[in-house]
Formats: C-alpha cells, sequence, structure tokens
C-alpha cells in the first residue's frame, strides 16, 4: 500500500505542465499566418519580467527563445495595459477583408483574464498595446530556451 501511495505521488509528479516557479503568463500576443509571408510566433511576458517567444514561420527566431525585461520596463508594459482599461475592449474586431492575420491579446490581471482577436479594425489604443509587446522582439537580446530548441 506504501509504495503505491508512493508510485502514484512520483507519477503525478511527472504531469505537472507550468515549469516550476512560472505561473501563466500577465500578457501573451500570438500572430497567426496569412497566404503572404506574415510572421506566426507567440510572446508571452510572465510577471517576473521573464519572456518567453515561439517562432514558428517568417520570423528570424524560429523555435523557443527567452529573454528577461527589467523590472521598470515589465512595470510600464503592465501599466500600460491596465490604463487602457484593456477589459472594457471589445472581444473581437473584424472585417470582411481577407488574407489578414489575427493578432490575439491575452491580458491576466487582478483575476481576471481577457482575450481580444484583432483581425482589422481595432481602436488605436489597443494597437499600440500590440505594438509596445511587438516591439519586444527587436529589443531584447533572446537566448533559446532549455529544452526549447
Amino acid at each position: 500500500m506504501r509504495y503505491t501511495f508512493i508510485i502514484c505521488m512520483l507519477l503525478a509528479s511527472c504531469m505537472v505542465t507550468h515549469k516550476p516557479g512560472i505561473q501563466d503568463p500577465v500578457i501573451t500576443l500570438e500572430k497567426t499566418a496569412c497566404y503572404g509571408a506574415c510572421p506566426v510566433y507567440t510572446l508571452s511576458i510572465y510577471n517576473s519580467g521573464i519572456l518567453v517567444l515561439t517562432g514558428k514561420e517568417n520570423i528570424p527566431y524560429k523555435g523557443i527563445f527567452c529573454s528577461k525585461l527589467k523590472r521598470a520596463e515589465c512595470t510600464r508594459i503592465k501599466q500600460a495595459f491596465i490604463s487602457s482599461q484593456f477589459f472594457s475592449f471589445k472581444d473581437q474586431y473584424t472585417s470582411q477583408l481577407k488574407d489578414l492575420p489575427s493578432t490575439f491579446v491575452t491580458f491576466r490581471w487582478d483575476g481576471k483574464s481577457k482575450t481580444i482577436e484583432d483581425y482589422d479594425g481595432a481602436p488605436d489604443e489597443l494597437k499600440n498595446l500590440e505594438d509596445l509587446v511587438v516591439k519586444l522582439i527587436d529589443t531584447q537580446k533572446w537566448k533559446a530556451c532549455k529544452g526549447g530548441n
């Protein structure tokens, strides 16, 4: 009986889906494909300032890369999302246009989580938040994450 309990505990510990010490990201931005050469990637920002970039297509970084924001920069980005009243934006911005990539932006804060799909027609304030996150790809020093490339 005792061995059964130990084996169950060992198996359960192997089923953990998060890396130790890392919770869900505070901000996630995902760019989807189009018929052309649109970059396809996901960029996640954790409360600790850790950045994880998963590059898939048409982006210089293919695979999983990590970086770290300085505390002040991380705070500035989170504050921009808070002051924009992110949770009051519509859930989806679409149009009749074809072949545009979608941008999915998720913000988790104060026990709430919201994901917005921006295909076309999002307000400037949301576009500015997207740009704030996208610019991190060019301004950060990226290293391949352990086990990620």
